[in-house]
C-alpha cells in the first residue's frame, strides 16, 4: 500500500512538471506567433503578445513563490503586497484552466488571416485541459490531509478549563455549589 502511494505521488509530481513545462512551451509559442502576427499588422498579434506576457507570469509563479518563501517565509501578515500575492497564488489548477480556455477563444476568430493563431489556440486549450486534470489530484490530496489530521476535539482549551474548575473548584466562582447544596442534590 505504501509503494502505491509513493508511485502515485511520483507520477503526479511528474504530471505537474509536465503541466508547467507545456504551459511554458505554450507561452513561447504565443510569443513567436504573436510577434509574427504583430509584425504583419494584425491585431490578433498584439492580443497574443499580451496573453503571452500573462502566461509567462502565471507559469513562472511557482518559481517566484519559492523565492518569496525564502525571502519572507510563511509570514501571515496582512500587508497589501501579501494579499495581492495570495490572490495570484489563488489562480491555479481549474481556475487557470478556465482562464487559458477563455484566452484561446480569440485565436479562432479569423483563421484565414492568422492561420498560426489556431496553433496557439489549440496549445492554450491543451494547457487548460492539463490544468483541469491537475485540480483532480489536488482535491484528493487536500481530502487526504483533512482525513489524516481530523480531530473531533475542537475545544481543547475549554475542556481543560472545565476539568480544572471541576477538580479544583474555587469558592464563590460561577457554578460552584456549596457543600449544603451538594447534599440537597444527593438527597433528591
Amino acid at each position: 500500500m505504501g509503494c502505491d502511494r509513493r508511485c502515485t505521488f511520483m507520477l503526479w509530481n511528474i504530471y505537474i512538471g509536465f503541466c508547467r513545462f507545456f504551459g511554458l512551451i505554450t507561452a513561447l509559442g504565443l510569443w513567436g506567433i504573436g510577434v509574427e502576427a504583430a509584425y504583419y499588422g494584425h491585431y490578433l498579434g498584439f492580443y497574443m503578445i499580451v496573453v503571452a506576457i500573462l502566461l509567462t507570469f502565471l507559469e513562472s509563479v511557482f518559481a517566484i513563490n519559492m523565492c518569496v518563501l525564502v525571502c519572507v517565509g510563511n509570514d501571515d501578515s496582512t500587508s497589501l503586497c501579501q494579499r495581492l500575492w495570495d490572490a495570484v497564488l489563488w489562480i491555479d489548477n481549474w481556475k487557470k484552466g478556465i482562464l487559458y480556455f477563455c484566452f484561446s477563444i480569440p485565436c479562432f476568430i479569423q483563421p484565414h488571416t492568422v492561420w498560426m493563431g489556431i496553433i496557439s489556440g489549440v496549445m492554450l486549450i491543451f494547457s487548460s485541459l492539463f490544468y483541469g486534470l491537475k485540480s483532480c489530484y489536488n482535491e484528493e490530496q487536500s481530502l487526504e490531509k483533512v482525513s489524516h489530521n481530523a480531530t473531533y476535539d475542537r475545544f481543547d482549551d475549554i475542556q481543560d478549563d472545565i476539568e480544572d474548575s471541576i477538580l479544583n473548584p474555587t469558592e464563590g466562582g460561577p457554578g460552584v455549589l456549596s457543600l449544603a447544596d451538594q447534599q440537597e442534590i444527593l438527597e433528591v
